[in-house]
This record gives structure tokens, C-alpha cells and sequence, in this order.
């Protein structure tokens, strides 16, 4: 009876952790929700809809005249996150930086327009030691990794 009492015990236990777990405060989970409510707030509200990353506050932010929407905090306290919105640049506009062709420049927000598409947008981030960057698809927002 005492073995079953301290298995049960465990059990909640790790049913508490995994639910404390479940809080997901990654960058790309925050982003991706962050992006389906911009571009639904635009398509619903029938306004452009901007979104942008609050640094001080570690938070995605959805704005647009009908209201505003915050994601996250991303990342943990301790760690800093380094989040950037980019944009390619035309060909034209390539420019060399110490032997490097850069295409892209940062950009401080995204726009999400009535039809459904947005601006096209590279996302780039640095959080507890790993880099990643997703170029979104400006009618989709589907993402893909960029080697």
C-alpha cells in the first residue's frame, strides 16, 4: 500500500513538471503564434497589422487601430535573447562588409496587410547559445530554415 502511495505521489509530481514544461517560451513558438494573429487581425480587422519584437520586454508585439497583442516573454530572465526582423535586399542594393555579401537589412517591423500576404521578412535570432534564422513565405507565413 505504501509502494503504491509513493508511485502515485511521484506521478503528480512529474505531471506538475510536465505541465510547468508545457509553458513553451521558445522564440519560434512565440514567433509562429505571433504571426498567425498578425495575419488574422489584418484578414478579420481589415487593417494593416504590425509586428514587431519589444526587446526590453522579451515579447512579440500585434498591433494594429483595433488593439494590440503581446507573445511571450521569450527565452529565460537570466539568458538575453537577440531578436531581429530582416528584409532582403534587391539585388542591386547588395552590399560588401569585409569580404561578405550582405543581402539583408534589419527592419524594426513586420506588415501585414488586408489581403492576407505581408511584407517578405526574414527572422534571425540568438538565444542561450544558438543562432536561427526562417525566411517566411509573404502570402503563407510558411517558414523554412536558411542553411
Amino acid at each position: 500500500m505504501a509502494l503504491i502511495a509513493l508511485v502515485g505521489g511521484l506521478s503528480i509530481v512529474a505531471i506538475n513538471v510536465v505541465i510547468d514544461f508545457d509553458e513553451d517560451r521558445s522564440v519560434e513558438t512565440h514567433l509562429q503564434n505571433a504571426i498567425m494573429e498578425a495575419r488574422y487581425r489584418a484578414l478579420s480587422d481589415n487593417e494593416e497589422t504590425l509586428l514587431r519584437f519589444d526587446s526590453e520586454n522579451r515579447k512579440f508585439i500585434v498591433r494594429n487601430p483595433s488593439g494590440t497583442h503581446e507573445f511571450g516573454p521569450v527565452g529565460q530572465e537570466n539568458f538575453p535573447v537577440e531578436f531581429e526582423f530582416q528584409q532582403r535586399r534587391a539585388r542591386m542594393d547588395m552590399i560588401l562588409i569585409r569580404g561578405q555579401l550582405v543581402d539583408t537589412r534589419a527592419i524594426e517591423r513586420v506588415r501585414f496587410f488586408p489581403d492576407g500576404s505581408s511584407e517578405p521578412f526574414l527572422a534571425s535570432w540568438a538565444a542561450e547559445g544558438f543562432r536561427q534564422e526562417r525566411e517566411f513565405d509573404l502570402w503563407t507565413e510558411a517558414h523554412f530554415a536558411i542553411p
